[in-house]
């Protein structure tokens, strides 16, 4: 721990911060680092962990995985993976 550096998890600033964690791999997967740093941040703010756009129709769900920890899953008809090119001009 650094000198002079102290975290209360009461600190009426620390309930009030949001963390975001974008990621293109699925909550469900076999945890992972990612997974082990959103839940450790949970103890001490409010943590969004926004998952690869799935296909269907366009949505956005939001399920509670913890107190504090939060699954953001967007919807959209095409899949994240394709990518469109603009033509070139010779």
């Amino acid at each position: 721990m650094m000198a002079g550096f102290q975290v209360n998890r009461n600190d009426s600033i620390n309930s009030k911060k949001v963390l975001f964690i974008f990621t293109r791999t699925p909550w469900s997967e076999p945890e992972r680092a990612r997974h082990q740093v959103a839940k450790a941040l949970a103890s001490y703010s409010r943590v969004v962990f926004i998952e690869a756009n799935k296909v269907g129709l366009p949505r956005i769900e939001l399920k509670e995985i913890s107190e504090n920890l939060q699954l953001l899953t967007p919807f959209w008809p095409i899949d994240y993976r394709i990518r469109s090119r603009m033509p070139s001009s010779a």
